[in-house]
This record gives structure tokens, sequence and C-alpha cells, in this order.
């Protein structure tokens, strides 16, 4: 499964746990992680990579929207579940760059006009991935 979806997240800090992989995009404005006990801010230009059973609390902070990109290990390929599983080993919040901010616009922009649509919504998650993806294991080294 993979699928985004567009959210406001409250000022108010929530804890919880899902079995499901999220990586978490900022569309406007900003919000603030801890994933099992590592911190970060989610802004246009840095996410936040959340892996399945992951303890993790999360506000947002003001005006903010979220792009949410849920990524379930269930159906997936062989090859794309070890890609999953490595990226999402630890929680990270990588570095997101100016040429990516446009992909992400138009993302959002998608999502906001035909968001209930489930291709639509796969598609553009693993659109949103495969940049943040390949930025993620460039710097791990």
């Amino acid at each position: 499964m993979l699928n985004a979806r567009l959210i406001r997240l409250d000022d108010k800090a929530h804890e919880h746990t899902h079995d499901h992989h999220q990586l978490v995009l900022s569309l406007s404005g900003r919000a603030e992680f801890e994933v099992n006990g590592s911190g970060g801010e989610v802004c246009r230009m840095r996410a936040c990579l959340v892996p399945g059973d992951a303890d993790h609390q999360f506000a947002g902070m003001g005006d903010n929207r979220m792009l949410i990109i849920d990524l379930d290990e269930q159906d997936t390929t062989s090859e794309d579940l070890a890609l999953l599983t490595h990226l999402f080993e630890t929680p990270r919040y990588p570095q997101l760059d100016a040429d990516f901010q446009h992909l992400l616009s138009y993302a959002g922009a998608e999502l906001e006009r035909y968001g209930s649509d489930p291709i639509l919504a796969r598609s553009l998650g693993a659109y949103c991935c495969a940049p943040c993806t390949c930025a993620c294991l460039a710097n791990s080294g």
C-alpha cells in the first residue's frame, strides 16, 4: 500500500504508533516530530521518515499543511522491500533540495483538487518518495 493525503497537524501534541512506514512532507508551515527519541522539525526543506511500529509524537506549529505518505510493506516486491527496510531502519529528517519543491507543490495541488482518487494518491505518493529515497541513500554512505 502506498497512499498520500493532505492534513493540517494540530498545535496540540499527539502520540501514536502504526505498523506502516510514513514519509511526512510540509507543503506549508512547520511541525515538530519526535520518533523513537529522535527529534526534528518538518518544514519545506526537511522531511521526516517514520519507521513502522515507531512511537512518535508530533505537533503542528501554527498554520501548516502536511503531505503524509503511508507506505505498507504488504504486496511489496522483495527488491522494494529491501529498499524500504534500509530506508526506514531508523528515523530520519532528510534535507530536501529546491528542485524538489516544484514536485511537492504539484503533488499538493493535485491532491487538493482530486484527493479522493486512490490511484492519484498512490501515484503522487510514489513520485514524492523516489527523490527522498535517493537523497537518504546518498547521504547514508
